[in-house]
């Protein structure tokens, strides 16, 4: 298993996981609950549709920058420092 910050992965991506189900319950709780704002929100959606698209765009371009930058770091990692004899 590998570590980070001194805790297995496997350990952080668990937590990870349960938070973000624990989150999207209460969000969605919330909104059933006050139903005026789960109205305002999604009838803002296609009013403004140009901030919906590039809020979208700027969430998938910045994820898919994380990503790439973790995949660079992994490979860089396996090249120098597991194998080191070509």
């Amino acid at each position: 298993m590998e570590t980070l910050f001194g805790l297995d992965t496997d350990l952080i991506s668990r937590y990870l996981l349960v938070s973000t189900i624990i989150l999207t319950v209460l969000v969605v709780l919330l909104s059933l609950r006050n139903k005026i704002l789960l109205k305002i929100s999604l009838r803002n959606i296609p009013r403004r549709k140009a901030q919906s698209v590039l809020i979208i765009f700027g969430l998938m371009l910045s994820s898919t920058i994380i990503m790439s930058a973790l995949a660079i770091g992994d490979s860089v990692t396996v090249v120098v420092i597991i194998k080191p004899d070509s």
